[in-house]
């Protein structure tokens, strides 16, 4: 019988310590800011992290998770391990709503991405990063760390089209594939400071 306690008492530690929150915040449409905890992990007994670009989960007030999709509010955020962590509703390249993570936010253009780890070749595993760019009036292209080099540098043109400082900076770029993040960085930044 003292075991069976024993096994009690260490499952309920077990599921009441297995379980990851964050203090945080969600935006909700009418852009009110609304504070609250945000459930990192999910499950009863045995807790796993869930994918954050398409919901996230919130204790309110009263100790009930709800759920919120990206068509639901504007954004959340959270700090876990001393790191501040936002996420916003931007629109990816098949027509869906995800929460992206805001790489560069500025006044005439912003990069937003996530990730998504894919099988390359029979045991290996790699991240593929998609990017939506965003121009001020609203805008988008889509654009993902396999397309082509030459792809990044013609569509990018097109999209921030008109001056030449810009121009300049695409031609320049592009040359190794592991130099993607930085070079589109470099350039979402540029524009902003035109």
């Amino acid at each position: 019988m003292k075991h069976f306690f024993f096994l009690i008492i260490c499952s309920f530690i077990l599921l009441k310590t297995s379980a990851i929150n964050a203090p945080g915040y969600i935006v909700t449409l009418n852009n009110d800011t609304v504070y609250t905890q945000i459930k990192l992990t999910e499950g009863n007994f045995f807790m796993k992290w869930y994918d954050m670009k398409k919901k996230v989960l919130i204790i309110d007030s009263t100790g009930t998770v709800k759920e919120f999709k990206p068509t639901d509010i504007k954004a959340f955020g959270y700090i876990y391990k001393s790191d501040s962590v936002v996420h916003v509703a931007k629109p990816i390249k098949n027509g869906k709503i995800y929460f992206l993570y805001p790489v560069v936010v500025g006044e005439k253009a912003s990069l937003y991405q996530y990730s998504k780890t894919v099988p390359q070749g029979l045991d290996h595993y790699t991240d593929r990063e998609f990017y939506t760019f965003e121009k001020n009036d609203g805008t988008h292209i889509f654009m993902d760390s396999f397309d082509p080099l030459d792809s990044f540098s013609q569509k990018l043109s097109a999209f921030y089209n008109g001056n030449i400082e810009i121009k300049n900076l695409i031609a320049s770029s592009f040359k190794a594939r592991r130099k993607i993040q930085n070079d589109i960085k470099a350039i979402v930044e540029a524009m902003n400071k035109l």
